[in-house]
C-alpha cells in the first residue's frame, strides 16, 4: 500500500465522519488525523535526528529544539485534544479516535507494503 493510497483512504472515510456526527463529527476526525500524523512526524524527526548525531562531528543546528519539543508535546497534547473533543458529546469522540487509528493503519499497510521478503534456508523455511 503506498503513501497516496493511505491518503486516499483517508480522505475518502472522512464523508462517513460527517454521516455519522455531522461537521463537529468531521472535525474531530480531521483532528484525529492530523494530530497522528504530527505524532509520527516528531518520530521521524527524531530519529532522523538520532541518526545525524550519530554520526556528525558537530552537534547539528537547525530545528533540533522544535524536534525535542514536538517529540516531548504530543502525547500531552493528543490526550488534551480527546478530552476538548469528548466534551462535545455524540459520536464525536469516536470521529476521533478513527482519525487517530486509520492513521496507524495506514502506516503499518505502508511498511508492509514497502518489508521485504524473508530470507529463506535451503529447505525453503524463513529465518
Amino acid at each position: 500500500m503506498s503513501f497516496r493510497a493511505c491518503t486516499l483512504v483517508l480522505l475518502l472515510l472522512s464523508p462517513i465522519a460527517f454521516l455519522i456526527a455531522g461537521g463537529n463529527g468531521w472535525a474531530a476526525y480531521l483532528l484525529g488525523a492530523g494530530t497522528s500524523t504530527l505524532n509520527l512526524w516528531a518520530w521521524y524527526a527524531l530519529i532522523g535526528l538520532a541518526g545525524r548525531v550519530s554520526v556528525e562531528t558537530e552537534s547539528p543546528r537547525g530545528g533540533t529544539l522544535l524536534v525535542f519539543l514536538a517529540f516531548l508535546m504530543k502525547l500531552p497534547v493528543v490526550v488534551a485534544l480527546y478530552y476538548a473533543v469528548n466534551r462535545v458529546g455524540g459520536g464525536v469522540s469516536t470521529c476521533f479516535l478513527t482519525g487517530t487509528l486509520l492513521v496507524y493503519l495506514a502506516l503499518a499497510g505502508w511498511a508492509l507494503g514497502k518489508s521485504q521478503k524473508p530470507t529463506l534456508d535451503s529447505n525453503g523455511r524463513p529465518y
